[in-house]
């Protein structure tokens, strides 16, 4: 609980912001009892486990759909004895399936936080489109296999009709009176491309050959027409 310790390890970005779970702060009166007592070591032990991992995790996704830290050093203190609510901040998350999911992986009970793998099956459809793990997890983790940002960009410009038709096919909606795609499975489709934008964005400054940055071009202007105005003035113009 020395803050200055705390300062050192955990504040080289000076945000103030303490996104450490709770069970890591060590009383140090009970830490001089462990040590006279020879027990330090066995309850040191449990000062590095999944949970709080979790807890970690789940203060930077607050902050990623709130744009406002969860915690500051004080916040986290009052937090371990009940005197701090960051429900207030959570509920401001507009998707109710990443709000339910944040809000358990920050429970103060470290028991009560679930695991990564449970928590992707859990939202599976939900805070993580089906297209994560039936097309997109497969595909990125074959082609970072032999990553090069030219092989990338090339690979997507080539693979780029196979992309287009695995999300559709696999999300459009269909029946016998209306071939109209459904809009909300349209726009998981497009949750799931803009994956791979973000991917092949990331590439674009490092292509060592001409013609990697002609196929680079190529691929955002076939990405524009299925992507939101917003992403094209955020994500793509800056890029070309």
């Amino acid at each position: 609980e020395d803050p200055a310790e705390y300062y050192y390890y955990f504040n080289a970005s000076q945000r103030n912001v303490c996104y450490l779970a709770p069970e890591r702060f060590y009383d140090q009166t009970r830490m001089r009892n462990d040590i006279n007592n020879d027990t330090f070591s066995t309850s040191f032990g449990k000062l590095g486990t999944s949970a709080m991992d979790i807890f970690s995790l789940g203060c930077i996704l607050a902050e990623l759909f709130t744009e406002q830290p969860l915690f500051t050093l004080t916040q986290m203190l009052d937090y371990r004895t009940d005197g701090y609510d960051p429900m207030p901040i959570v509920n401001k998350i507009v998707d109710i399936d990443i709000r339910a999911m944040v809000a358990s992986m920050i429970d103060r009970d470290p028991s009560k936080r679930h695991t990564a793998e449970q928590y992707l099956d859990e939202q599976t459809g939900k805070a993580f489109p089906s297209c994560f793990y039936t097309f997109l997890l497969p595909y990125v983790q074959k082609i970072l296999k032999e990553f090069s940002p030219d092989f990338v960009v090339y690979k997507l410009h080539r693979d780029f009709s196979y992309i287009i038709n695995s999300l559709l096919v696999e999300n459009n909606n269909t029946n016998e009176n209306s071939m109209e795609i459904d809009e909300e499975k349209s726009q998981e489709s497009s949750q799931c491309l803009l994956i791979l934008l973000s991917l092949a964005l990331s590439c674009m400054r490092k292509l060592k050959h001409l013609h990697s940055r002609l196929l680079a071009l190529e691929l955002l202007r076939l990405m524009i027409p299925l992507v939101d105005d917003q992403i094209i003035l955020d994500r793509i113009l800056p890029y070309v």
